[in-house]
């Protein structure tokens, strides 16, 4: 499961997993023969999303959306995530602009979800 963050940002989440699971939010796995993933949940959103493909990680949002506890929020969404924002829209919830992602230099990071500070 490793593998999801470090295929798609270039580094692991061997320092993040302790401020992750320290939160009182489930953490989700997902792995079979069409791709492998993790996502990091909190009340009412997504802290990280990491897979090795689209479907993994498609699956996975679409769990974390069944098992969030009333609203939840997709955060940081660009056209990149064209797979996320395709799951959002299936579920009805509203795209909306909340800021700025600078990724300037920076490999496309894809399927992935970063998770603010921890991004």
């Amino acid at each position: 499961v490793a593998e999801g963050p470090r295929q798609v940002r270039g580094a692991g989440v061997r320092r993040e997993r302790p401020a992750c699971r320290a939160r009182p939010a489930p953490f989700l796995v997902w792995d079979d023969s069409e791709g492998r993933g993790f996502v990091f949940l909190r009340p009412g959103g997504i802290v990280m999303l990491a897979a090795t493909t689209e479907d993994a990680a498609r699956r996975l949002l679409v769990a974390s959306l069944i098992a969030g506890d009333g609203e939840i929020e997709v955060d940081w969404l660009s056209a990149d995530q064209q797979w996320a924002i395709d799951v959002c829209l299936d579920a009805r919830l509203t795209l909306g602009y909340g800021g700025t992602i600078c990724l300037r230099g920076q490999p496309r990071m894809a399927p992935y979800l970063p998770g603010g500070a921890l991004g």
